[in-house]
């Protein structure tokens, strides 16, 4: 995950499971950390689409020409599918930072969202 706008723009965010953290880091340093969810007061998904690349589309399409390359193509429509993300987190003592992610960083993500 990325930060996008906000303090500290374009610095990596990385979410440590074992103490339920949100860390960004600058340089190698962690800059400021915020505990999941006492932290934060308001997550809100600006953005949140699931997309195939043109690769994708161009495999699944040369795939279905054939019975067995369909049995290929119809799970790779439904399992291969790319996601991308923006979210605006304001935390409670700090101005709000905009981050955008991607599939693995959603799952990171999801518990603390609900």
């Amino acid at each position: 995950m990325r930060i996008i706008e906000g303090d500290l723009a374009g610095s990596p965010v990385k979410i440590n499971q074992d103490n339920a953290t949100l860390e960004i880091r600058a340089r190698l340093m962690v800059a400021k950390s915020y505990r999941l969810p006492q932290d934060i007061s308001a997550f809100q998904i600006l953005t949140h689409k699931n997309y195939h690349s043109f690769e994708q589309w161009l495999i699944m399409i040369l795939l279905a020409f054939t019975g067995i390359g369909l049995l290929i193509s119809i799970p790779m429509y439904f399992l291969a599918k790319k996601k991308r993300f923006t979210l605006r987190i304001q935390p409670k003592k700090a101005d709000f930072f905009v981050i955008e992610g991607n599939k693995e960083d959603w799952h990171e993500l999801k518990p603390y969202l609900s």
